[in-house]
């Protein structure tokens, strides 16, 4: 019985993370698709 407690508690922490995190994303999703495109211009230009 606990254990099933604990289980539910801690699915509750990640999914309030997971939430955290996607707003954090929908905030800064300009600066992250920015990074994405630096880091992927980074690695094709390491790879020729």
């Amino acid at each position: 019985m606990t254990n099933e407690k604990t289980l539910r508690r801690q699915g509750r922490r990640i999914r309030d993370i997971l939430l955290i995190l996607l707003l954090l994303l929908a905030i800064f999703h300009e600066d992250v698709l920015a990074l994405f495109r630096l880091g992927a211009s980074l690695l094709g230009s390491g790879q020729h």
